[in-house]
């Protein structure tokens, strides 16, 4: 499991999600255990000498080719919090 709780999608409410998906909005979700590494500073002065520790995540397959689609006819892909671009 992850250290932090999915709060970014916590205002998503039932309704709100029937009124998006009215509009033609189409909601898929991704699965990002985050670790504890991701909320220590960085204490070094060149970024790349920084050291991350790893994740676990999973895009599942209709997910995958649901964004891959929407990519290939032109259209955008909005994340909900800064977690899934990570997979994305």
């Amino acid at each position: 499991g992850a250290v932090a709780a999915p709060t970014a999608g916590l205002h998503f409410t039932p309704a709100l999600v029937d009124k998006l998906k009215a509009k033609g909005v189409s909601l898929h979700e991704v699965t990002l255990h985050v670790g504890p590494g991701t909320f220590l500073p960085v204490k070094v002065d060149n970024l790349e000498d920084h050291k991350m520790h790893g994740e676990w995540g999973q895009v599942n397959e209709a997910t995958a080719a649901a964004l891959n689609k929407r990519r290939g006819d032109g259209g955008r892909i909005i994340c909900v919090g800064t977690t899934p671009p990570r997979l994305i």
